[in-house]
Formats: structure tokens, C-alpha cells, sequence
């Protein structure tokens, strides 16, 4: 049965790979072109010419913004797309998103070209170049060895269909995360009759483990018993089924639950959701139940009772590409938290006996008093409205007003986020994410790669203005408007990188000679650069605001030009 497989008629390696990627189903290949890239660019030219398949390409006119546009399709649709970019060079220009896509899981395949292997090319008749010296290094995977699950370089074009395949199925079998492949030059080049299409079916993503039904059943018992179950969870959001399963299981026990910044795992207006954090309700917890999180809290910081149980279900359990992590559990679990949970939920049904479902009501019931007074002492936004510079609440107050429930969000504005999630719910899976990884500069390419993947969905991305300079503005802004999928981007500008600003004061107190003298060294963009005027000379509607009563227009009418198709960007002077 192995051998059942398609073979599809080629001219060269470059049709090859294209018909390998028409195989997986991929959408787009984020490109960022060299010369060793021609044969792939010619084949595709010539597949359009003659009405034939092939994934758009989507021209990224940085490595950077490439692969953050892939990672935000990833995260919205969970199918791993393309980029290309050209040799080591192209490979070192990725930056920081492969760090990125590392700790978000982002499924993508990212190839590299390489010179060809006899440097002048003359087996297949390739140009020579003197680069093909200059560029050449000795292990070209090295830099991104750290951070993709599997790197391989093409050989032979004999095997070219075991080997994109391996990178697909290694790409999207849970816990997700990049592969890197590297493609030579003359093997793209290189003639060829036939290629073999493996039957993607029986060479897909391997089927996510699960826990066994002993373990399921001590996990019940010990939740059933609990006087003050607390749910804590990551990424469990990933999957839209994963929202409702939480909230079922939370429902059913009375249980808080808190959630990380980067996923809408739970819905932040429902009655149990108990913040963003773990660290306030620790002390109080007597079970943990922690679902898909990397750091669900911080050892120094956590003050936890000595006897509190501990429970842990992860994709992802002991992390091997963390060089350090060890949270303790008294049930740690690798399996699919969308499959597991309804398991649990059920067993605790099933197990509960009516006085524990009583005590689990009346725990709602608490729980529910204490959302909507927090609710009430933190509407302050509009007391918030008048004073400029513009405050960050009055900011995120203005944008919940002008998006609806299925805006797709996306978050970046590091400093000012606790206003982001104090203001802005998400209610509906997939309406919010943030970058998991620590490079700033994603917001702005994922923006791009999520409206690629939801073309029907406003997209909105939220940064500050340093995370805005890194995210390599034109080359994403461009894109948006040659290649159609508008976004609005909304700029936090507070004119300084603040978050150096509060780690020095967070180091030095009161003795901070910065503090005193109010020499910040190396901190302020002041006066800052006219990100309005970029966005406009990439073809984006734009507009500064720095006035209070400006702000809720402005971003109407921001909101209405990216829904007739214009990318807008809108720089918000703030506080």
C-alpha cells in the first residue's frame, strides 16, 4: 500500500517542489527573492502562463516580514505555508522571527536556496556569479538550528518528494513548529521527466497523544474534591473547540479560570474568567489545573499552599527546545486538550454526586459576584477621555468600540497590553493573539498573513511605536496594498522604548541616576518619525492623532477604509 502514489509529468526540480506544494495544499509562498531563487520564480511564471496550479506568491520585500506573515496565516487557519528566501544570507535576515514562530508553534516550512554545488553552475546550465563564493558557508542550517524542529538539505532530486513531505508532516504534527529546507541551485535547475506524489493522506501529521483513562479519572477526583480549583491555561485556544471545552469543564466545576496573553482561550466577559495571570490566585488554590502553558506562573513569585495538587495537560510537556523548565506536577499529561478535556468534563459529570454539584453551583455563583465587581472598578476609561497626550485606556476604550466580535486582533504593544486586556474582550475563538515569542516587529507581518487566512475578517493590529519601527513597515505595509489584504494598524506611540525605561526603574528604585536627572540614555524616539507619512507612501490611508476628541473618527473612519480594501495606519500619540 506504500507504493500507492500519483507521479505528475515536470520539466525541472522547480516544478517539482511546486507540484509538492500543490499536493499539501498550501496557499501562498512568502517570497523574498535572489538569483538562486530563478528557477522557482520562472517555473511559477510559466505555470500561470499556461493556466496551471500553483500557490500565490506574496512578495515580502524582508525576510522578517515574510515569515511573521507566515506564522499569522499558521495561527488563524492552521495550515502550514511557504517562504523562501535566498541562501545564508536570506536564512540570517529571518531574525528574530524564527524565535517568533519557535514559541508560537507557528507551523511553517521555510526554505532556502543554496549555490549550486559546482559553483559555476555549468551542470544545468546556471548563470555563474562571483557571490556563489562569497555566499557559501559551511553549515548553512547553524543559525536556525536552535529554533525549528527539523532541518534538512535537499540532496538529490530522486528523493525531493520524501523529503518536502517530511517537512510538512514534521511541520504540522503537534506540538507544531518550523522546519527549515535547504534547496540547492542546480537541483532546482536540474531536468527532470516526473515527480512522485506521495499520498499526503497517509503521510499527514501524526495523531496528537492522549491521556489514558486512569489518568482522566484521578484528574476528576481530584477536581471534584477541590474547595477552590483554579484553571490556568496557555495556548489551549489554538484550536476554536478548545474554547468550548474549557468553558464547559469550567462551568460544570464552578472553577476561576486565568489565561495567558497570547490566545483567546476563554471569553473574557464570561462570569469564571478571572483575569489575565495566575500569580493573584495561587495562595488561594487548592488544585491547578494547568491546560497548554510554558510558564503558568513564576516559581519566586508564586505563592503556592504547600498541599495544593497539581495537574498539568500540555501538547507540549517537558518542552525540549526550553534549555531549562521544571514546574512540578502530581499529574503531568501530554495529549490534545481539545479531545481531553470534554473527557474530563464528562468523568466529572458522571462522578459528581449531587452535593458536589451543589457546592460547585454555589461556587459559580461567588465567582460571578466577583467578575462584575471587577468589572465596575475597572471602567475608568471614560473618566480618561480629556487629558493629552492621549491615555492608553481612553485609546483601547475608543478601539472596543469600533470593532465588533469577530474583528481578529492582534497585540503588540508591550508596555501598554495590561490596557489592551483591560478594555478590548474577545469573546469568540480566534478573535485575538499575541506574539509568544519575544522579538518585536511580528505585529505588523502577522496582520498580514491572518487577513491572508481570513479574508472575510477585519483585521486590527495593535503595536507600539518601537515594535512598529521593527516590524519593517514598508516592506509590510506594501504588501498589504499590492497584494489586497488590508489591515488597520494602530500605532501606541509614546514616542521612547518604555520597556528599558521600566526595567531600569525596576532595578534601581529610587537611586536611579536616570530617574533623577531624567536622563533616559538611548530610550526616547523624540521627535519621532512621521509613521502616518510611511504608511502613506506605501499606498495606506493614514492619519496622526493626537487629540482626545480626534480619536473615535479617526478610527471609524480607519475601520471603513481597510473594509473597502485600503490598509490604514493610524499613529496615536499617547501617554
Amino acid at each position: 500500500m506504500e507504493d500507492i502514489e500519483n507521479t505528475v509529468s515536470v520539466d525541472d526540480g522547480a516544478e517539482a517542489f511546486i507540484e509538492l506544494l500543490n499536493a499539501n495544499g498550501v496557499d501562498y509562498i512568502f517570497l523574498n527573492p535572489g538569483t538562486a531563487s530563478g528557477p522557482i520564480q520562472e517555473a511559477l511564471s510559466k505555470y500561470k502562463a499556461l493556466g496551471k496550479r500553483a500557490p500565490e506568491v506574496i512578495t515580502c520585500l524582508h525576510e522578517f516580514v515574510a515569515l511573521s506573515a507566515a506564522h499569522g496565516y499558521f495561527m488563524v487557519s492552521r495550515k502550514p505555508q511557504v517562504v523562501l528566501v535566498h541562501l545564508a544570507l536570506g536564512t540570517l535576515q529571518l531574525g528574530g522571527a524564527l524565535l517568533n514562530a519557535q514559541r508560537g508553534r507557528a507551523g511553517v516550512v521555510i526554505c532556502a536556496t543554496r549555490v549550486p554545488s559546482d559553483r559555476e553552475g555549468n551542470g544545468t546550465g546556471m548563470p555563474s556569479f562571483p557571490l556563489h563564493w562569497i555566499h557559501e558557508q559551511f553549515d548553512q542550517a547553524a543559525p536556525v538550528r536552535d529554533y525549528v524542529k527539523w532541518e534538512y538539505e535537499l540532496r538529490s532530486n530522486e528523493t525531493i518528494h520524501e523529503v518536502v513531505q517530511r517537512a510538512f508532516r514534521i511541520t504540522s504534527t503537534e506540538p507544531c513548529g518550523p522546519a527549515y529546507l535547504v534547496l540547492r541551485q542546480d537541483l532546482l535547475g536540474q531536468k527532470m521527466e516526473e515527480v512522485r506524489i506521495p499520498p499526503v493522506a497517509r503521510h499527514a501529521a501524526a495523531s496528537a497523544p492522549q491521556v489514558d483513562t486512569a489518568l482522566i479519572e484521578k484528574a476528576a477526583a481530584i477536581l471534584i474534591e477541590a474547595k477552590e480549583p483554579l484553571i490556568v491555561t496557555g495556548y489551549s485556544g489554538r484550536y476554536s473547540q478548545g474554547v468550548g471545552a474549557l468553558v464547559e469543564l469550567a462551568e460544570i466545576l464552578g472553577a476561576r479560570v486565568v489565561t495567558s496573553q497570547y490566545n483567546m482561550n476563554f471569553p473574557t466577559t464570561h462570569p469564571l474568567f478571572g483575569g489575565f495571570g495566575s500569580e493573584p490566585h495561587l495562595n488561594n488554590a487548592d488544585v491547578i489545573l494547568v491546560i497548554d502553558h510554558d510558564v503558568p506562573y513564576i516559581p519566586a513569585r508564586a505563592n503556592l499552599k504547600p498541599d495544593a495538587k497539581l495537574i498539568h495537560f500540555d501538547i507540549d510537556t517537558v518542552k525540549l527546545d526550553f534549555p531549562m523548565w521544571g514546574f512540578a506536577a502530581d499529574i503531568l499529561a501530554q495529549c490534545d486538550s481539545t479531545k481531553a478535556l470534554p473527557l474530563l468534563s464528562q468523568v466529572i459529570r458522571q462522578r459528581a454526586t449531587p452535593e458536589d454539584k451543589a457546592r460547585f453551583q454555589a461556587r459559580f455563583q461567588r465567582l460571578q459576584g466577583e467578575h462584575q465587581q471587577r468589572e465596575k472598578s475597572q471602567d475608568l476609561a471614560t473618566t480618561k477621555a480629556a487629558p493629552k497626550p492621549i491615555s492608553a485606556d481612553w485609546l483601547c476604550h475608543c478601539i472596543a468600540e469600533v470593532i465588533d466580535d469577530n474583528t481578529i486582533v492582534i497585540e503588540e504593544t508591550v508596555t501598554n497590553r495590561s490596557a489592551v486586556l483591560r478594555h478590548i474582550n474577545r469573546t469568540k475563538p480566534g478573535t485575538f493573539f499575541g506574539n509568544e515569542g519575544a522579538s518585536l516587529g511580528w505585529g505588523l507581518g502577522a496582520a498580514l498573513g491572518a487577513k491572508l487566512a481570513s479574508p472575510d475578517s477585519t483585521v486590527v493590529t495593535l503595536v507600539g511605536d518601537g515594535s512598529f519601527i521593527f516590524g519593517c513597515p514598508i516592506p509590510a505595509l506594501w504588501a498589504a496594498n499590492v497584494h489586497h489584504p488590508p489591515f488597520l494598524c494602530i500605532i501606541f506611540n509614546n514616542k521612547m522604548y518604555n520597556a528599558p525605561k521600566l526595567g531600569i526603574r525596576g532595578s534601581n528604585g529610587g537611586q536611579s541616576y536616570s530617574e533623577k536627572t531624567g536622563h533616559w540614555v538611548g530610550l526616547d524616539i523624540n521627535p519621532p518619525p512621521s509613521y502616518a507619512l510611511i504608511g502613506q507612501a506605501c499606498g495606506a490611508y493614514s492619519q496622526l492623532v493626537e487629540n482626545p476628541e480626534d480619536l473615535q473618527p479617526a478610527l471609524k473612519n480607519a475601520i471603513e477604509q481597510v473594509r473597502q480594501g485600503k490598509p490604514a495606519v493610524i499613529d496615536v500619540r499617547i501617554k
